[in-house]
């Protein structure tokens, strides 16, 4: 693997967790949304071949964020209904 594909992972990967800060830290979805297509567009603007796998670790990450950050004791100033395993099933519930 070459040095710029894995600098962009990292990138990915603080990209995801920026999110998520961002979504401790908001009301609304607008804001953690913008900073994932973001990051993603760019990352997959400057290294197409794993654009994929860009998406797959900002969501990763996220989700993660929400499944462990209460073991830390750090709570979302507005915490959501569901569960952090919802986000993963989210495009196939029914309408």
């Amino acid at each position: 693997m070459s040095a710029i594909a894995i600098i962009s992972l990292t990138s990915a990967i603080a990209g995801g967790l920026f999110a998520a800060y961002v979504d401790f830290h908001n009301n609304e979805v607008r804001a953690p949304m913008l900073v994932i297509l973001v990051t993603t567009f760019l990352l997959g603007a400057a290294y197409p071949r794993l654009a994929w796998l860009y998406a797959l670790l900002v969501a990763l990450c996220l989700t993660a964020a929400h499944l462990i950050a209460p073991t830390f004791g750090i709570q979302p100033l507005y915490p959501s209904s569901s569960s952090p395993f919802s986000l993963l099933f989210a495009p196939f519930q029914p309408r």
